[in-house]
């Protein structure tokens, strides 16, 4: 195999609707369509442990898929304390899941023998599209029994990660150990759901009510466990840095390597989410500019407002905004934006503006219900843009009240 093809082999796929995951897969010959649409042919099992003696550390992923439904555990000892997690994935992430697997090419992992003593260990039995998959090692790791972590397994943990909605990693994750994942787009959105359990975790551990906290909480833990990872800044002005946004303020967090702007929420009632809508927009133009590389939405809400699927939160979903839409689907909140201070309205916005959901983060609550923190990224692709138009609307819009 020439080196292009290794680098091609390599290389890390996201996918914006799962047609597009299909025939990518279909394709290559790696699954029969109908595997991949059919929740009743969804089955399979997925386990994997990793453990480090000499922390008395594990953590195992236990997953099954049959009959269009999942079930997913993740257990955790740390020397005589265990905690337990389960989850009900939809068959969705299942699919995807399965052709992460099958992209990774895990078929081909093997057993590793070593003599090392008291190593990091990892087991793995892959019971999905093809036969059996039983791997392991200690301080080796696949594809070729490297003893440093790899991306090809930096890039199962992640996907395991997102199955669960949970950190697994513990005693083996490192700054060292996300850098190795392939591409640079990828690598950042590791960091930032890597980041995100971490703080998760630790509010979980410290008994938080996450209706508790505020987005300066959410800034705040985001940006301390970033900044053990990459470089990271907090309320950066970026005011006269957008041709077409001169007075835009400041953006929650940045990160160099690639440039990337992150703008957070944190909020108790969907209705709140309706500020993402200009956080979309500031930062697609941003890209659109060259002032960012990469753009992304955080916002963290109890599970019921996300259900309620008030108009916003399709911006976590897989979307696109094209022409206007952004803002005339919800003119009432950016007339409200103009009206407050026109001076920090946009000149022009570009379209389309796209987003693709990256993945979320559960954060249990002592009493109450769970509030899932969700990651999506925003795109800008083309040239095109326009000017937003600053309109009174008479619609039904319930009345805007933004940060």
């Amino acid at each position: 195999m020439s080196e292009a093809d290794w680098r091609a082999a390599r290389r890390v796929y996201r996918f914006a609707t799962a047609a597009e995951r299909d025939a990518f897969l279909a394709e290559r010959g790696w699954a029969e369509r109908a595997e991949a649409t059919d929740p009743t042919r969804l089955s399979g099992r997925f386990r994997l442990h990793l453990s480090i003696g000499w922390i008395s550390w594990s953590a195992t992923v236990d997953a099954e898929a049959e009959g269009g439904h999942v079930r997913a555990r993740l257990t955790v000892r740390k020397g005589d304390r265990e905690r337990s997690f389960e989850v009900e994935p939809p068959i969705s992430e299942w699919a995807r899941f399965v052709s992460e697997m099958q992209i990774l090419g895990a078929h081909r992992w093997e057993v590793y023998d070593t003599v090392a003593f008291d190593a990091p260990l990892w087991k793995m039995v892959h019971e999905t599209v093809g036969p059996p998959v039983k791997a392991g090692g200690a301080g080796a790791y696949p594809p070729a029994g490297d003893d440093e972590c790899t991306p090809e397994f930096a890039r199962m943990g992640l996907a395991a990660e997102r199955l669960i909605e949970r950190a697994i990693w513990g005693g083996f994750r490192s700054a060292k150990d996300l850098k190795t994942i392939p591409d640079e787009r990828d690598r950042v959105e590791h960091l930032l759901l890597a980041a995100l359990r971490a703080w998760g975790a630790e509010i979980e551990e410290a008994g938080t009510d996450p209706g508790a906290l505020k987005e300066a909480d959410l800034e705040r833990g985001l940006a301390e466990q970033l900044s053990k990872l990459t470089t990271c800044r907090t309320q950066m002005s970026v005011n006269g840095r957008m041709a077409d946004w001169p007075r835009v303020g400041a953006v929650d967090i940045e990160l160099d390597r690639p440039s990337t702007w992150v703008e957070l929420k944190w909020v108790e009632t969907a209705n709140h989410l309706h500020n993402c809508l200009r956080d979309a927009g500031k930062v697609a133009q941003a890209q659109r500019e060259g002032q960012a590389q990469l753009g992304y939405l955080v916002a963290g809400a109890p599970e019921r407002q996300w259900r309620r699927g008030t108009a916003p939160t399709r911006l976590f979903d897989v979307s696109v905004w094209r022409g206007t839409s952004l803002v005339t689907e919800h003119p009432s909140w950016w007339t409200w934006w103009h009206d407050k201070n026109a001076n920090t309205y946009p000149l022009r916005l570009p379209t389309p503006v796209i987003t693709v959901p990256v993945g979320q983060v559960r954060c249990a609550a002592p009493t109450g219900e769970e509030w899932v923190v969700k990651v999506a990224r925003v795109e800008a692709p083309g040239t095109d843009s326009y000017v937003p138009p600053p309109r009174r609307s008479h619609d039904d819009e319930t009345a805007p009240t933004p940060d």
